[in-house]
């Protein structure tokens, strides 16, 4: 009887839930604790999980992100991924985990590619990205002042953006590889799991696939916060972009 009374309180959730930052913006008021990033020393409530992705979403649009927009990254699983795609479902954007050389090309003749975020210096996707003059994001040490590059940590000092996140259940969320994952099906994925593993808002889901593939973003991630719960990024290996399944 409590796992029937749990789906149906997830299906309605569903139904007014069309993106991921929603998600996270629907639990705000609970004050509950929604990221745990333990080799990080992490612990947000919704609130500054929200507050952080609005924070940066602000950023990014001074950057000249808009609705389609694409950003390129390599980054684990450490708290500015999770914030950086919430941030992203805010405004409509979607991040992009080429695999390769060749997919970043591929990926400039289909989408808005606007930049890249690296969590180091020297990555293909950063070079890539200066090579072309877009503006790439850094989360190491601020960067020289004639760099294109900006610090993750100077756009989350942004002033928040107010609006509500915008209705873009059909918006594409990630490009994984060559896996497309859109906000619809990302809510979709993270629905069926809290309902079939009966989540609730007391439990921590511990998240140790990558969030740049749509089972760690939204079975993983998304279950947790569609049911109100804690995600728990725990260290895992060094996985970058979609990485290596057997990891």
């Amino acid at each position: 009887m409590m796992h029937r009374c749990f789906s149906r309180r997830i299906g309605t959730f569903h139904q007014l839930t069309t993106n991921l930052a929603q998600c996270v913006s629907e639990s705000v008021a609970s004050g509950r604790t929604a990221l745990i990033a333990p080799q990080q020393q992490v612990l947000y409530c919704y609130g500054d999980l929200d507050d952080r992705a609005r924070r940066l979403a602000t950023g990014l649009i001074e950057l000249g992100y808009e609705p389609g927009a694409v950003i390129v990254s390599n980054i684990p699983n450490i708290s500015e991924n999770l914030i950086l795609q919430l941030a992203l479902s805010h405004i409509g954007g979607a991040l992009a985990t080429p695999r390769k050389g060749e997919d970043l090309q591929a990926l400039t003749s289909k989408y808005n590619v606007l930049g890249a975020i690296c969590c180091d210096d020297g990555s293909e996707a950063q070079e890539w990205a200066q090579g072309h003059r877009l503006p790439t994001i850094s989360l190491g040490e601020q960067p020289p002042n004639d760099s294109p590059t900006v610090t993750f940590d100077e756009l989350i000092a942004c002033p928040p953006r107010r609006e509500d996140p915008t209705s873009t259940g059909a918006t594409l969320l990630g490009i994984f590889g060559s896996a497309m994952v859109t906000n619809g099906e990302a809510i979709s994925l993270g629905r069926a799991a809290a309902s079939r593993l009966g989540t609730q808002q007391t439990d921590r889901t511990c998240v140790s696939v990558t969030l740049c593939h749509a089972f760690g973003i939204g079975s993983a991630a998304t279950s947790a916060f569609s049911s109100g719960g804690a995600c728990v990024l725990p260290a895992v290996g060094g996985i970058r972009g979609c990485g290596d399944p057997q990891q």
